[in-house]
Order: C-alpha cells, then structure tokens, then sequence
C-alpha cells in the first residue's frame, strides 16, 4: 500500500502530536479531554459502523510489502517476475550469516546475499521450481562489486490513494460528528508535519553528539577503523546464491538476486548446497537464548538453579514477533476476585516460568524459600494436591516453623536465620549468537536481596530492605522481549497498527459480555491473541532519525530491546515501573564517495545518541518524570561535574568515582568488552548515575544507567481504588479488565501497573480516532520521511501494550 494513509488513521486515534515532542514533558501538544466510556449498547452499534470502516482502510495497503503468501500469489509464476521485484523493492546490506530470513527481508526490504537468496527460493519454490541455496567464494573484485550495490536505493512504494483514504476517514469522522472540513485539516496536518530538525529529540542528539565527540576528542581518541573496509570485502566473499529449475531433468539455472540489476559475479564453484531452504539448525542462522535462573541462600551458601533452560531462537524468526516472560503465582485465582495483590502473594506457594504465555513444560517452578520443582511437580501443588509451604509471607519459617524464633532488624524487617533456606535473586539471561558462534551475554534481575557488592565477595547477607512478602511483587514483573533485525517499513508498521484497532474493535463483545459471565474465557483467548505493539513503536521511534540524509545506516545483528513493566518490591504502598532496557544496538554505516563506500563510525554514534534519546516512547503514555541514561548525563554536567573518559587499557580512572560495586561492575563489563566510558565525574553517584559507552572502532554508542542497562525508565504509584476506577466499564462495580488481563497466564505486575485501563476508558472509540488515523496513514506517504512516526508521543498510552 502507498505508505502515506494509514499513518494518518493512526495518528487520529492516538491523539498525539509528532516526533517533534518525543520527550516525555511534551508527550502530547495538548491534553486530551477525559474520555466518557459508552454505555454497552451504544459500544456495540459504534463497533458495528466503525470496523468495517477499518477492514476497508486496511486494504489500502499493498499486502504483497506485508505478507509473504500474498506476495507469492502475485508474483510467484515466473522465475524472472520473481527477481524483477527483488531488484526492484528489496536493497542489499551486507552483513554476516542469516539474520532477517524471507519474512525478515520483506518486512525490512532490505538483506544480504544469504537472506534475499532464503526468500528467493521461498518464492520460486512457491511456484513450482525445484530450488536449491549455493554458497561460494566471491572474487575481491566481484565482493567489492556487491558492496557497490548498497548505494542504490530499491524503487519506492507506490503512492498514497489519498482520495480514497480521505473518503473512508471522513466517514469515520462522522460517527464522531466531525466536519469532513475537520478531517481534512487533520489529514493535512498528519500529512505536513513539523520538520524533525526542529523536534527536541533532534535538538537533544545534536547536543549529546557534541558533548561525546568533544570528549573524545580531547582524550585523543579517533572513531574508525583503517582495516574495516577490507574486512568488510573480505566478509562479503562469503556469498550465497540461488539456484533453480522446473523438473529433475532439467539443468540448474543460477540467479544471484543480491547483485539486484547489476551484472552477475564470474561463474562460481559451490563449496555447498542446501536443498529447498537454509537448514534450521544450520550455523549461519543468528539467535537469540534465553534462560531464567534463581539464587537461594542456604545457610551461609549460595546456590543457582536453572527455573527456564535455554531456549533458543532464529533472529529471523522473530522478525515482527516479541517474546513475553513472566512469572505466574499459583495464587492467581484469588487475586481474579479481589484485586488485592499483597493478599494474592499471600496465598501463592510456586511461581511458575511462562514464555508467551505459555507455562514452560522442561522448566522449574520455585518457592520464596529457593527450592524448585520440575512442573510435573508444580503443577500437582498448584493444583492443591502437593503444599510446600503455608503461604508466601511464611515460606522463610519453612517446614520447621521458625516464625516465633525470627528476630527483628533496625528496620523492623524479619531476619534471616543464619541457616535458613531463602530466595534471593530471580534473574533472566540473554544471549545474542553470530553466525560464528560468537556469544553476547547479558544478565538482567527480576530481584536481587544481596546485591553485587556481597555477591563479589560470596557473603549470602540480605538486604533488610527487600523482606517478604513485599519483595515478592518484583516476581510479577512482565518483560517484552523485542529483536529488530533491521528497520521495519513504513506499509509493515501501518499494517500492524490497524491490525491491532481491528483487533480490538472484536473483543468488545466478550469484553461487554464480562459483568454477566462467570468466566471470561472467551475475553481472555481473544486478548491473549493480541500482538504486543512495543516492537513497533520501538522500531518507528529507532528508524525515524537514525540515518542523516546520504548515509547508508543499517543493523548488522538484531537490535535486542526489554521492555519490563511491573511492581517495585518493598514499600507500605504498590508502586509500579516501566523500562526499557535497549541491551545491543549495534549498526553500520557508509557514505557514498566518489572512491566508493566509506566506513562511516560517526553516524553510528549519531544513530546509538538518537536510540537513546527516543528509546522511552513505548513509555510516552506514562506522564511521571523519567530517568534517561542522555538526560541524566547532560544534567551531570549541566551542574559542573567534569566527563571523564575512561579506556579500556586504563582504568584508573574508575578510582576517581564515587561508584558502588554494581556501578563499578558495570563499568567495567562495558570497558572488558573494548568499549570506551564516557562518564560524569559524580562527587556523589546515586540512582541518576549514567554514562556513554562507545566502541572506538565502529562508533556503536548507548546511553547506560548506573545498573548496566541501556534504559529509560519511569515509576509510580498505584492505588487499589485507581485499579477499579479505571477498568473498561469506568465503574467500581467491576474488576472485570484486571480478571482478563491477569487470567491464564497473563501478569499481574504488567496488569496492575498499567491499572488495567483497557481501551483507555474507552478512547479507542472516542475523542482521538482521528488523529491516530491520520498518524498511521502518514507512515503510508512515499514522499513523507518515516522522522514523522506520529504515533510516537504517546502511542502506548492509548492503544494498550501486551500485557493489557
């Protein structure tokens, strides 16, 4: 579909305002007005009118740029149709191994040999050649050739039905009783928005570019490698081509896609063949493991158990899709009629690992003592055939009954005996694999109750602060796993967007349907079958002004992002947080010389300053202040403090902060992997401590707090009353929205903290359709730069994430 319509729709639902506000204190040019939930009846007939307003809508877009079958069925008859359309629409990016797969390259419209060949032959086999993938060795000559072909853009996107999409919004306008002359001025607002120089978030990167390189400079360190572009030829010699024929008899044709319209490489000899596809255990696939682990104090000892093996994943495979962890207490069932979550806690035994949903069959279920059970076990305890221990908040006493011997800290906490088994730490492990096996491993706590310090120097003491059972609401913390092999296009993120409004728009009967039924099964399938948005935002808000005009930006590996939603542990009140955790962000970049390509490592550190500034807008529906690691930084030095830079050959320097050991550990983990530290010299480095890392080589650069995450994050209070008040009916009388959200598997840390505001009180529906259409129909413009992703300033705080 031409990409300029569907921005627009979305931009009118989301009531939003353009990247130019993408910083949290102008997430919105205006508030919007307090949404009035429609009465059941009068939700129904808005439903029936408005949804196949948006099924018609949806089919401006061109599906062949969205959807593989589609795609086949349009052009999937001749061999030679079939590489007209990948020169014409697909760009090469060279890069190492099988990254984006068919669907991948589809979505990104761009791909290396490996990839274009993978959905060359998903395409030719979905017309009846018998295929075959080829690996080979480039000629340099030839490898220099392929390199050349970055440089030329693919054809752009078909333009904007603009007279058809006007007419479908200026019907759904007028459900709403707006003017078409209303809908116009939108349209053409969505259509011609403030430049992206202009916005704060750019205004904001320039500054933090300038603050870095001027450090660099002055330590005399250089961005670039000398030996990079022969690197880089050298890479892309390892080639892959595609070969195919109509029957057994017939005589292998080769066809090398990559080379697009240029002329083909001299005649290959092939070192390998795969039949039909790429083998899914093959080693040029890039993955992505996941694994969860527990710690347990016993007595003076602290041991680790593995609660979720790894589990390993194709990056191309989750092109467009996320992965969701949580942790889901046995004691579900009561919360479902009370919404009280201290008292859910209470009454909850195990916790049992869910990945997308789905409880994790080979792993292990635990208790706040620290044992676990295999889920055959577990799930006979749940099911109240097997007790463990009497409740939560008395696991510490154990079997034995301790309660009456604990004794009592300064702060009024229970102790821990000193041989008592105990929970201490829940923490997840991720790990990016390359094509070489090559390993990127990085550990994230859901809790930790020793802290780094004790860690380092194996002392099992808990932090009196982190006691159960207030500690345990840590465990109902939700995490959005988002791997990006490359940037989404414009028509793919449209797409999604109104598939997720369709979506929507079909629950209203089961969610209508709630007061009245017993179990709302059928809300909580059709729910749980809603895609999580936080991939798109992210992906918007990445690619929107990654790459200055001229530069050729790209990612080389999947971008790994978590987006965690939850509950603080502690505390006389819930108190919730959202973060977004940007852990790898690697990208390359070249400028177009008269010579030919040219390494260009300053426009990486331009794009890793930019992912950092906007990494948040999955965040931009919460209005509490933020921490960012950019912000945090310039504030550091707006206040006097000098920035230090710090190599990895030298650091001395650490010495001269004021760090704690989880700090410290963390700066020295970033400076281990060959990055350079650009830090605040902090008389006093508390929560804001943040700092620059950056790879001398490349120019990969990231913002990163104190707790060694790429973040953004936010907290806030939440109150039981705020719980009930904002449920979809807007009534007390219901906890309907918490039930659903929390019902099979879903998490109670994600549900509560984002108050369970499901339809944001009905705004779907309401006052802002128009503006989130206009923003969606915008991305659809062949002429407008994706740095207008409309549905950035706040996006998520009316369309609800996955966890609602």
């Amino acid at each position: 579909m031409p990409a300029r319509f569907v921005c627009l729709v979305l931009a009118l639902l989301l009531a939003i305002s353009p990247l130019s506000s993408v910083t949290p204190a102008a997430a919105q040019s205006e508030p919007a007005p307090t949404p009035v939930p429609l009465p059941p009846e009068d939700l129904q007939a808005r439903v029936a009118e408005l949804q196949p307003l948006l099924e018609e809508l949806y089919t401006t877009i061109d599906p062949t740029r969205v959807d593989l079958e589609d795609l086949s069925f349009e052009i999937a008859f001749d061999a030679a149709d079939i590489f007209t359309w990948m020169a014409e629409n697909i760009a090469f990016r060279q890069y190492p191994g099988a990254q984006r797969g068919a669907r991948g390259v589809l979505l990104t419209a761009a791909g290396n040999a490996l990839d274009q060949s993978i959905l060359a032959t998903q395409l030719l086999g979905d017309a009846g050649y018998d295929v075959r993938i080829a690996q080979g060795r480039l000629s340099e000559k030839d490898a220099s050739r392929l390199l050349e072909q970055m440089a030329a853009a693919p054809a752009a996107s078909p333009r904007l039905e603009r007279e058809r999409v006007s007419a479908i919004l200026t019907e759904i306008g007028a459900l709403y009783g707006l003017e078409p002359e209303v809908v116009a001025s939108e349209l053409d607002a969505a259509l011609n928005p403030a430049p992206l120089a202009e916005s704060a978030a750019m205004s904001d990167t320039l500054a933090s570019v300038t603050l870095i390189a001027g450090a660099l400079a002055e330590a005399g360190i250089e961005l670039g490698d000398e030996a990079a572009l022969d690197a880089l030829v050298e890479e892309a010699r390892d080639y892959y081509w595609v070969e195919y024929r109509l029957g057994p008899t017939d005589r292998w044709q080769a066809a090398h896609p990559a080379f697009g319209a240029a002329a083909a490489p001299a005649p290959l000899r092939a070192s390998a063949t795969f039949a039909d596809e790429l083998p899914t255990g093959a080693p040029q696939w890039q993955r992505l493991r996941v694994a969860a682990f527990i710690e347990q104090k016993d007595g003076d000892t602290l041991v680790t158990h593995t609660i979720v093996p790894a589990q390993e994943y194709r990056a191309a495979d989750l092109a467009g899709q996320s992965l969701t962890f949580q942790l889901v207490p046995n004691g579900i069932s009561g919360f479902m009629q009370t919404a009280d979550i201290d008292g859910m806690l209470d009454s909850t035994d195990l916790f049992l690992p869910a990945l997308n949903g789905e409880v994790v069959e080979d792993g292990f279920a635990f208790d706040l003592q620290g044992d676990v059970l295999d889920m055959a076990q577990a799930k006979r305890t749940a099911d109240g055939m097997v007790r463990l221990a009497k409740s939560v908040s008395g696991a510490l006493e154990g079997a034995a009954g301790l309660l009456g011997d604990l004794g009592e800290t300064e702060t009024g906490t229970p102790a821990v005996p000193e041989d008592a088994k105990t929970l201490t730490a829940v923490w997840l492990e991720y790990t990016l694999i390359g094509q070489d096996g090559g390993e990127k491993t990085v550990r994230r706590y859901l809790l930790d109750r020793v802290g780094a310090a004790n860690r380092a120097e194996a002392h099992a003491d808990i932090d009196p602060e982190l006691a159960f059972p207030a500690a345990s609401r840590a465990l109902l913390t939700h995490h959005t796993v988002v791997l990006l092999p490359g940037d989404y296009t414009r028509d793919y993120l449209a797409a999604r967007l109104l598939q997720r409004m369709i979506d929507e728009l079909a629950l209203t009967p089961a969610m209508t349907a709630l007061p009245e039924e017993d179990e709302p099964d059928r809300a909580i399938k059709a729910i749980r079958k809603l895609a999580p948005l936080d991939d798109v935002v992210l992906a918007a808000a990445f690619a929107a002004g990654a790459a200055a005009e001229g530069n050729i930006v790209y990612r080389a590996e999947p971008a790994l992002v978590v987006v965690e939603r939850g509950l603080l542990p502690g505390g006389p009140f819930l108190e919730g947080f959202a973060r977004v955790d940007v852990i790898s962000n690697a990208r390359r970049a070249f400028t177009s010389t008269d010579d030919g390509l040219a390494p260009d490592p300053a426009a990486v550190l331009f794009a890793g300053v930019w992912e950092t500034q906007v990494e948040g807008a999955p965040l931009l529906g919460l209005e509490q202040a933020h921490f960012n690691a950019a912000r945090a930084v310039h504030a550091a030095v707006d206040a006097g403090q000098e920035l230090l830079v710090v190599t990895p050959g030298d650091t001395s320097l650490l010495d001269d902060l004021a760090l704690d050991a989880e700090s410290r550990a963390n700066l020295e983990a970033d400076l281990a992997r060959g990055y350079v530290v650009v830090v605040p010299k902090m008389e006093e480095a508390g929560e804001d401590l943040a700092w620059w890392r950056v790879d001398p080589r490349t120019g990969e650069t990231l913002g990163i707090g104190r707790d060694g995450r790429g973040t953004e994050g936010t907290e806030y209070t939440i109150t039981l009353q705020g719980i009930i008040e904002s449920t979809i009916l807007g009534t007390p009388k219901t906890i309907a929205s918490i039930a659903i959200c929390t019902g099979q598997g879903g998490s109670v840390g994600c549900c509560v903290a984002e108050n369970a505001a499901y339809f944001a009180g009905g705004m779907l529906l309401g006052f802002g359709i128009i503006k989130t259409l206009g923003a969606t129909v915008a991305l659809l413009s062949t002429d407008l730069a994706l740095n207008n992703a409309l549905f950035l300033g706040g996006a998520t705080g009316i369309i609800p994430s996955a966890c609602t």
